[in-house]
């Protein structure tokens, strides 16, 4: 006959694997019901859109016949009626296009050089960020020598209260704990003309961060004013091609 003591525990054991299971097998049910709720939400939202198209589709297709139609019935007529001045419409609207394009690799070029003064100021402004913040760490940094000073003191103070107490392993572990912040304090206490010669280099390269930032910012500056200037002829060209091209051809005389 077992020892139900010993049963009781097993059984236990058995009821915390069993219930750990039941809390992994929620949190994935959980999961694939959020999944499940986004899916329907597609798959409503995919048959809402293929049916609205599917509506559509007739009434885009009966006005794209009728204009594939009209065009074979009226590209000859017109072909005939502009006869002899078919190579001039031509080259005006050639002309034209050949003038969009040349303000697209303008715009192209601007951008490319708005995207290397944008990473030479990001790469300027990183490194300001990195001067800076080392900077004011050594700003603080006296306090961080004091606060472990104090650290030292207090350590002293627990080794002696546990001296009274007989209490001989946990002076040894504060007596371990001493040895080390007193080991870290000797690798970071320095000389005033020491602390005073890197603070003073840190902030000249502060400085020069400084410096090197704003020169960045300007030629940031420099670069973007182009750039937009640039692309707002080519998106006001873009906007107005047919009406600018028309504007040309309406110039070309045809009896």
């Amino acid at each position: 006959m077992g020892d139900p003591v010993a049963k009781l525990g097993e059984l236990r054991e058995r009821m915390k694997l069993v219930e750990s299971e039941i809390s992994e097998r929620t949190k994935e049910k959980d999961t694939l019901k959020a999944d499940v709720t986004e899916l329907e939400k597609v798959v409503q939202d995919v048959n809402q859109i293929s049916n609205a198209y599917g509506q559509a589709l007739k009434s885009i297709e009966k006005d794209k016949n009728d204009i594939e139609a009209y065009l074979t019935m009226k590209s000859p007529m017109i072909e005939a009626a502009i006869g002899d001045k078919k190579d001039q419409a031509d080259k005006i609207i050639h002309d034209w296009e050949t003038k969009l394009q040349k303000q697209k690799d303008t715009v192209e070029k601007a951008k490319t050089a708005l995207d290397k003064a944008t990473s030479e100021y990001e790469s300027a402004k990183s490194a300001w960020e990195g001067k800076k913040q080392a900077y004011e760490s050594l700003k603080g940094f006296q306090k961080g020598i004091e606060e472990k000073v104090k650290d030292l003191k207090y350590l002293k103070d627990q080794i002696e209260s546990k001296e009274t107490e007989n209490k001989i392993a946990d002076m040894y572990f504060l007596g371990q704990e001493s040895q080390n912040v007193l080991k870290e304090l000797k690798t970071e206490v320095k000389t005033q003309e020491e602390f005073k010669a890197e603070i003073t280099k840190s902030w000249q390269e502060r400085d020069e961060a400084d410096t090197a930032l704003r020169e960045k910012e300007k030629a940031l500056k420099a670069a973007k004013d182009p750039f937009d200037g640039e692309n707002k002829v080519l998106e006001a060209m873009e906007k107005d091609r047919r009406k600018l091209i028309l504007e040309g051809l309406s110039k070309l005389p045809i009896n």
